[in-house]
């Protein structure tokens, strides 16, 4: 689990669908030693997503996990903690299960079943404050967005510093850092549908890519992420410094637009 307010260290298409793919992932888990500056949550489906986490890899804020499976049951996580100003410990955790992206909130509360769609309040530091509706998730004090809300939502998340949420119903609010969510998803996009390289429609690619040509960059003109652009997209990312993946991430997107403005 991470040390400080919002880290971890060391190390829920439906609401149900989801909570229950992943209790069916975890197993269960006991509290475990940890130093006292870590946030400890007592929320039962918090803990069984920390036995994963600690054997996950930190990036910044957060830390993520992804198992080895292939198809069904496949699942990647990332999650980070705070405590909220009424000392109430919660995760906010990024959760894609056979591809299927989620955002939850888990936090320790009274117990109880969170009544159907929530209002959830969320202030980005580059973005004003939203409402959303979360659904409750297969266990406890604990509410999720998801699909495609959850995607765009990610995508806000990663061009901030911090995000503020509150849930009004419950008077509860927590604010947690996202310093190095962009590489966590990094991490997890073999398994997580959180990428540029999944959403950019093809027609929309086959534009940016002959804006590069223009600009003298080898680049194919199909508007396809096949083999000969996952090589030219190594070729960018080796050029500007980015890590040589040859996927079109967020970072790498941003940058290929950038240079198409300049």
């Amino acid at each position: 689990m991470a040390r400080g307010n919002g880290m971890l260290k060391r190390k829920n298409r439906m609401a149900l669908r989801v909570a229950a793919l992943l209790s069916l992932a975890l197993a269960p888990g006991a509290a475990f030693a940890q130093p006292p500056e870590v946030v400890q949550i007592a929320n039962p489906l918090a803990q069984r997503l920390e036995t994963r986490l600690k054997t996950g890899r930190d990036f910044g804020d957060w830390t993520a996990y992804r198992n080895k499976r292939t198809g069904k049951g496949q699942y990647s996580l990332a999650a980070t903690t705070a405590v909220g100003p009424d000392g109430t410990p919660a995760m906010l955790l990024i959760s894609c299960v056979e591809s299927q992206p989620a955002v939850s909130v888990i936090f320790d509360g009274e117990g109880k079943i969170m009544p159907g769609l929530t209002r959830i309040e969320l202030q980005l530091d580059n973005h004003p404050a939203s409402g959303n509706l979360a659904a409750p998730l297969m266990g406890r004090d604990a509410v999720g967005i998801f699909d495609v809300r959850a995607f765009l939502l990610v995508q806000d998340m990663t061009k901030s510093r911090t995000m503020e949420v509150s849930l009004p119903g419950q008077e509860h609010s927590w604010r947690f850092g996202v310093e190095g969510l962009v590489d966590a998803i990094e991490y997890m996009q073999d398994q997580c549908r959180l990428s540029y390289q999944i959403n950019i429609v093809q027609s929309e690619l086959a534009q940016v890519q002959m804006q590069l040509r223009l600009k003298g960059y080898d680049m194919p003109a199909t508007g396809l992420m096949d083999d000969q652009m996952k090589s030219a997209t190594r070729a960018f990312q080796k050029k500007f410094g980015l890590p040589e993946t040859g996927r079109l991430d967020q970072r790498t997107y941003d940058l290929m637009l950038h240079v198409i403005n300049e």
